[in-house]
């Protein structure tokens, strides 16, 4: 399995979206973070945190400034599917 091209797809909750744009409207560089979020969990979602069966926490504290906020992001692995379910996400502050 390559790390470089995307194994898995991206979906996102209602609720994850709502609060991204929330968190955009205080944070100017959101859409990039998100960007790079999906480019890492679309090759390799199981290297973060695993909290229960399929269930993973992302945090991105080493990315943190002024610009990209230290978030928390849950999110579920389905495998059989090749899909990574954005759940939700939070302001670490």
């Amino acid at each position: 399995m390559s790390k470089h091209k995307p194994q898995f797809s991206i979906q996102r909750t209602e609720e994850f979206i709502q609060k991204c744009n929330e968190l955009s409207k205080v944070y100017g560089r959101m859409v990039d973070l998100i960007n790079a979020i999906d480019w890492a969990l679309e090759r390799m979602p199981h290297l973060y945190t695993q909290i229960t069966t399929d269930y993973y926490l992302l945090k991105t504290g080493q990315l943190s400034n002024p610009n990209f906020p230290k978030l928390k992001i849950m999110y579920k692995i389905i495998a059989s599917e090749n899909k990574v379910i954005l759940i939700d996400i939070d302001d670490e502050v």
